[in-house]
């Protein structure tokens, strides 16, 4: 899981542009990071959600 994740972050961000230092780099990583995990929680959130109507009790 850590290899596809590390795949999608350098497709999607690290090859898409240079960066003038570390620390740029550093905080796009991590704006990238926050991005992606707070999207994925919300998914998951409307997932579940969606499940729970799905079979009333």
């Amino acid at each position: 899981m850590a290899e596809s994740f590390f795949k999608t972050l350098k497709s999607e961000l690290v090859y898409q542009q240079a960066f003038p230092n570390r620390a740029m780099a550093k905080q796009a990583v991590f704006e990238y990071v926050e991005i992606c995990g707070a999207a994925r929680a919300v998914q998951q959130a409307a997932e579940a959600f969606r499940t729970g109507l799905s079979f009333p009790f």
